[in-house]
């Protein structure tokens, strides 16, 4: 997430208790903070990395 917040619209998740609010969209494809401030699967596999337990899978 770090290059994302850097900047708009995503910048606004810099804020601990925005970030936090995320939701996992319904039928599991993407997460969501608003209506209008979201990241597609398709977004988050194509350029997340795994972390925590599931770093080996």
């Amino acid at each position: 997430m770090k290059p994302l917040i850097a900047r708009p619209p995503f910048d606004i998740l810099r804020d601990p208790i925005i970030f936090s609010m995320v939701r996992i969209d319904a039928g599991g494809y993407g997460i969501s903070w608003s209506d209008e401030l979201d990241l597609s699967e398709y977004e988050l596999w194509q350029h997340g990395e795994l972390l925590g337990n599931n770093a080996g899978v």
